[in-house]
This record gives C-alpha cells, sequence and structure tokens, in this order.
C-alpha cells in the first residue's frame, strides 16, 4: 500500500478482499490517526479506528493538583512578564 499522509477526518474505503492481505498496513494507517471503512460489494460492513485510552479522571485531577503545586510561588524576574518569556523562545 502506498504511505500518504494520513487524513485525520472522514474514513477510508477499504474492499473486504482487499484488506485481508495488508491487515498490518491498514493498522499502521490506523496508528497515524486514518479511520478505515471496510466494505462488502460496495457497502460498509465496518470500521478500524485508532484506539485511544478512556480518560482517567482522577488522573487528571492529580495531574492538575500537581501541576498547580508546581507553579505555586514561582514568580518572575522583576520587570519580564510571561508574553517576553514567550517571545523569546520564538524563532
Amino acid at each position: 500500500m502506498n504511505r500518504k499522509k494520513p487524513r485525520r477526518s472522514g474514513a477510508s474505503p477499504v474492499q473486504s478482499f482487499d484488506a485481508k492481505t495488508p491487515l498490518g498496513d491498514l493498522l499502521d494507517r490506523c496508528q497515524l490517526g486514518m479511520t478505515i471503512v471496510i466494505t462488502r460489494r460496495g457497502q460498509p460492513v465496518a470500521r478500524l479506528i485508532p484506539f485511544s485510552r478512556p480518560r482517567d479522571q482522577a488522573e487528571i485531577a492529580s495531574s492538575v493538583r500537581k501541576l498547580r503545586a508546581f507553579g505555586k510561588g514561582i514568580k518572575l524576574p522583576k520587570g519580564l512578564t510571561l508574553k517576553d518569556l514567550i517571545e523569546e523562545g520564538r524563532p
């Protein structure tokens, strides 16, 4: 199969016969963010989508607490703004 830049939206149709042999290639495309629709006689029968781990709300809340604790007490040097620091890092 050709290696093309994956489309992030929409789905790429593949005939079921064509999906049997290059399953590894189809999985690679899914891993890059593509959705593959498998068809039989031109009719969609399955969708191969990228896997995404369910978000753990407790883990997210813990990360936010850690970030807030990390930022407490940090102050910019006198005369500098956050905008100055951002612009300094830009090429």
